[in-house]
């Protein structure tokens, strides 16, 4: 006897925007199935951006997809560089939004001393045993002649080293609460779901 087949069940529009593809990004940004919980950072962020901008956030959310079908979600960084590895990428032109610069880590090179020479030693290592971690990988892509240019957005008051002023293209350190997008076409966006970020 033959089992019933499944039925499929439509997408529903979310209740706030009355939008499917709302719907469509909160169920990939979900963990463990806490919907209601993906819903609420997905609000929030666009109450953020609206507020920032004073543009509508549903709006500026979707220039920012319009042109991009090639979005990831990760739980850590190291899925950015599975995925550039996978896609062979390079001539990357690289947009980093985070609370740090992802170029060192230093994590694992205190033993060295000072921080210069903890600097010193994980480019060594990332040089000579692709030594990478979630915290320089934007380092690796550089060692590796994958990065055109890179632009670092943050919370205000973060101040390069000389290393990081050395990164191939560096177009420095913006704050989040200034830097004025002028472009919305992406190739690919990464959305680090860590519970440290989200």
């Amino acid at each position: 006897m033959r089992r019933k087949v499944a039925k499929k069940h439509p997408i529903l529009p979310d209740s706030r925007f009355g939008d499917v593809q709302v719907t469509v990004f909160v169920n990939n940004l979900m963990m463990d199935g806490k919907k209601s919980t993906a819903f609420k950072i997905f609000y929030n962020a666009i109450d953020k951006v609206a507020e920032k901008t004073g543009e509508d956030g549903l709006d500026l959310f979707k220039k920012a997809l319009e042109n991009c079908t090639d979005v990831d979600f990760g739980y850590d960084h190291d899925n950015i560089l599975y995925r550039l590895e996978k896609d062979d990428a390079d001539n990357i032109d690289l947009l980093n939004i985070d609370n740090h610069g992802d170029i060192l880590n230093l994590e694992g090179y205190e033993c060295f001393g000072a921080p210069e020479y903890a600097a010193e030693k994980e480019r060594e290592y990332l040089q000579k045993y692709n030594d990478v971690t979630e915290g320089s990988w934007v380092s690796w892509l550089n060692e590796k002649r994958k990065l055109n240019s890179y632009t670092f957005i943050c919370d205000s008051g973060f101040v390069p080293t000389e290393f990081e002023t050395s990164i191939k293209g560096y177009g420095g350190v913006h704050s989040r609460y200034e830097y004025e997008f002028k472009d919305y076409n992406f190739d690919y966006i990464f959305v680090c779901l860590s519970p440290m970020y989200v």
